[in-house]
């Protein structure tokens, strides 16, 4: 599967508070925004669908 890129834009400092609380909760900060996003389109074709 080919891999893409999302950049957005926050500030230094709310990236550097989720990086920080990603290491103290043992989660990769990338694999947890692909599972957000994953559950918002879940959420979205649930409602989508009705």
């Amino acid at each position: 599967m080919k891999r893409y890129q999302l950049n957005i834009r926050i500030s230094k400092e709310l990236k550097e508070k989720f990086v920080s609380v990603c290491k103290k909760e043992d989660q990769n900060p990338s694999g947890l925004m692909r599972s957000w996003i994953e559950e918002f389109i879940r959420e979205y074709d649930k409602r989508d669908s009705r």
